[in-house]
């Protein structure tokens, strides 16, 4: 394939760039003399249509030398320039035109690369847009075919993304005015434009993603556009947002207004909620918890997480303090250390003043772990109070006769 490359001449390639490189089919090197009766910087060098062998062996060496140099400067410049017009194009996410004619860039966006010539080609006209309000189908079959028909071949593209696209005729003089007007709404209604936006939204990262959670969605709706979102119905499609649909999200709703659909761009920032421990089952007071027991769900809305467990292993060894029922997230309300101490068990006391601890024996009156305070009756049936320290014990802090009769 390089035959008409080896019959290049040196100065075809030496100070010429990689875009002036191109067949010639008809030149041959004819002869490069070096003559001993001139001075070194005389070269004489022309060329000829005939076939012609060199006279010195020095210069059948040097033609050699040079042609297997330019042979490797055109193989790499080529190379290059291969990898310079290689480009990666996908379709719009949701690809709207205001004019009665649909251009390349109204369907069409460049991934990766840069290539001039292609970004001219985004005035491309590509056919008659539709009617208002009604939506027509593109295909990268139909993309290939135009920019081939302008020189441009489909094996410099590489495609990504989608292979067929909905555009829609949107009413550009009636979103222009949509921007400009401004709306005089109270809060109460920009709070449902807020919501009908946010459900549409949340419907449709559900879709696309596969998984129905509790997305956690923060935008704010332009006033301008809070009177068209006042009905979840007004909202005819939507489109945008690009994985994995966190962060910084655009998506574009197309509203229904006085019998048009006007596209509403609309950023939003888009979270996951945080995960949470959660009853896997049914779960009954005072039973001890194992890892079977548990399991992770989104935190639930308008949930503070510092409030619930985040790791099944803070979990894993406590005890119910209350029942649980399916899916109910565990708080420490709910969950406690091990009950140590049952009702009515005989527990051993321990009074401590100073270094003096004196020890006595008393029935506990209410359940408890370690840590709890409870109401124990001493032999004398006198009820105090108590800190529990461990399984069967409990402490109480003696005092003086002088403070407790205070």
């Amino acid at each position: 394939m390089f035959h008409w490359i080896y019959d290049l001449p040196t100065e075809c390639f030496f100070g010429a760039t990689a875009s002036t490189f191109g067949p010639r089919q008809s030149l041959e090197l004819d002869r490069m003399e070096l003559s001993l009766n001139d001075q070194p910087q005389n070269v004489n060098t022309r060329l000829s249509t005939r076939n012609r062998t060199p006279t010195r062996c020095g210069s059948s060496l040097r033609m050699a030398f040079d042609r297997a140099m330019c042979l490797l400067l055109v193989f790499l410049a080529c190379a290059e320039v291969s990898a310079a017009e290689q480009i990666t194009m996908r379709f719009r996410p949701t690809p709207t035109v205001e004019t009665n004619i649909i251009r390349l860039r109204d369907l069409v966006e460049i991934v990766t690369g840069n290539v001039p010539s292609l970004e001219k080609l985004g005035d491309l006209p590509l056919g008659p847009a539709p009617r208002e309000g009604v939506s027509q189908t593109w295909y990268t079959s139909d993309i290939f075919q135009h920019l081939e028909l302008r020189g441009v071949h489909p094996n410099s593209i590489r495609w990504s993304g989608e292979q067929s696209t909905s555009l829609i005729r949107a009413d550009s003089n009636q979103a222009a005015t949509a921007q400009l007007a401004p709306a005089n709404l109270d809060q109460r209604s920009i709070d449902i434009a807020h919501s009908n936006a946010s459900a549409a939204i949340k419907d449709y990262l559900n879709l696309r993603s596969g998984n129905r959670t509790s997305w956690r969605i923060e935008l704010k709706v332009p006033d301008q556009f809070a009177k068209m979102l006042q009905s979840r119905r007004n909202i005819a499609s939507i489109g945008g947002g690009q994985e994995p649909w966190t962060g910084q999200q655009t998506f574009t709703l197309h509203v229904k207004s006085q019998g048009k659909l006007v596209p509403v761009e609309l950023v939003a920032m888009i979270d996951l909620p945080p995960m949470v421990v959660v009853a896997a089952g049914p779960l009954r007071r005072d039973q001890l918890i194992t890892s079977e027991m548990l399991k992770y769900a989104p935190l639930p809305n308008n949930a503070d997480a510092r409030n619930y467990f985040t790791d099944i292993q803070q979990v894993v060894g406590q005890h119910l303090r209350r029942s649980a029922s399916t899916n109910q997230a565990l708080t420490e309300e709910v969950v406690g250390a091990p009950i140590v101490i049952q009702r009515n068990d005989l527990v051993e006391v321990e009074s401590v003043a100073g270094a003096i601890v004196v020890r006595t024996s008393a029935k506990c009156l209410s359940t408890g772990a370690v840590g709890d305070v409870v109401d124990i009756e001493l032999p004398n049936r006198k009820k105090v109070m108590a800190t529990i320290v461990g399984p069967g014990q409990v402490r109480l802090a003696a005092v003086s006769q002088t403070a407790s009769n205070r």
